[in-house]
C-alpha cells in the first residue's frame, strides 16, 4: 500500500508491525515542518503501549512545543507525549 502512494515524493518511510505480526502500520513522510528523523513515523512511545500515525496538522503546535522542549522533549514527539 504505502508503494502505491510513493509518487507524492516521500522523504521517508516507516513501517511498525506488532509482535504477533497481527497489525502493520505504515507511513511515507513528506517532510515540511520537522526536518529531523526524530519525527520519523511511525511513532512509539516511551512505554511502547502507544504507536501513532498521524496526517495532519496540529494548529497550536508553538505552544505545546514550548511546554515540552522546557522538560526536555523533542518537538516532534508532541502528540505522542501529550497524550502518553
Amino acid at each position: 500500500m504505502m508503494h502505491s502512494i510513493a509518487h507524492r515524493g516521500p522523504d521517508g518511510k516507516g513501517i511498525w508491525i506488532s509482535g504477533d505480526e497481527k497489525i502493520a502500520l505504515g507511513h511515507n513522510r513528506l517532510s515540511i515542518i520537522d526536518l529531523s528523523e526524530h519525527a520519523a513515523q511511525p511513532m512509539v512511545s516511551d512505554s511502547g503501549r502507544y504507536i501513532l500515525i498521524f496526517n495532519g496538522e496540529i494548529y497550536n503546535y508553538v505552544e505545546l512545543r514550548k511546554e515540552l522542549e522546557a522538560k526536555g522533549h523533542h518537538s516532534s514527539q508532541l502528540l505522542i507525549l501529550k497524550f502518553s
